[in-house]
């Protein structure tokens, strides 16, 4: 079955978990190191359309008649929901997003497209998660094997190939905001607790669980990107 992979152009998103000025290390935390970065797209932008439409064709191409099921399974496809998310970042409500990857190097360029941007302090500076951009991503069938050759996880991926700064806009700060306001004040007990030397460190580890979503059957009619 041959593989196919489709370029689509992401249009006016906002930029989050960048990691454009040099790779990082991926969520698999396998030692793996690409360039990444996520990109907030409003439900209503005209390129979301588009991108659906490439889900499917690539889902049909390389899937045939199990297209279907990737397509109706938000954990096999690369646009997701941010309202999807257990702690929605900052800039995810309400929005679409996605992850892009790449162990190459991304072009870069700036508001005018002729100038490219290498210089990692400007890409840092130009590419804050939050400001506005538009990029180019590759989509395609991927397919994860063990040992012996089986497939234990397939899908569609997003790979990442350039991306360019189109506005300022509010940085996105990674973690809820807060005031002076927001916190008792524990002056006194700190004061009271510098009595104790430095204790046990060794506080109990709870084990993260892994959680699945319930994402329901579609019917025969019901063939496409499930949002």
């Amino acid at each position: 079955m041959a593989t196919r992979s489709v370029r689509v152009f992401i249009t006016d998103a906002r930029l989050s978990y960048p990691a454009l000025d040099e790779p990082k290390e991926t969520m698999a935390g396998n030692g793996d190191l690409k360039y990444q970065a996520t990109f907030l797209i409003a439900p209503d932008n005209p390129c979301i359309a588009k991108i659906k439409d490439a889900i499917k064709q690539i889902a049909i191409a390389e899937y045939g008649d199990k297209a279907k099921a990737v397509v109706t399974n938000r954990e096999k496809i690369p646009l997701k929901k941010g309202d999807d998310k257990e702690n929605i970042p900052d800039g995810y409500a309400g929005m679409l997003y996605i992850s892009a990857k790449s162990k190459n190097r991304p072009e870069l360029r700036d508001a005018n497209p002729k100038i490219r941007i290498i210089d990692k302090e400007e890409i840092r500076e130009k590419f804050t998660a939050g400001y506005r951009v538009n990029a180019y991503v590759d989509l395609y069938p991927y397919a994860v094997r063990n040992s012996g050759g089986a497939i234990i996880k397939s899908g569609i991926a997003a790979g990442l190939v350039s991306v360019q700064f189109k506005a300022y806009a509010d940085a996105f700060s990674g973690r809820a905001a807060t005031s002076d306001d927001d916190y008792p004040d524990c002056s006194a007990d700190a004061a009271d607790s510098q009595s104790y030397a430095a204790g046990d460190a060794s506080g109990g580890v709870a084990a993260a669980e892994a959680k699945t979503g319930d994402f329901g059957t579609a019917s025969d009619e019901d063939f496409d990107v499930p949002f």
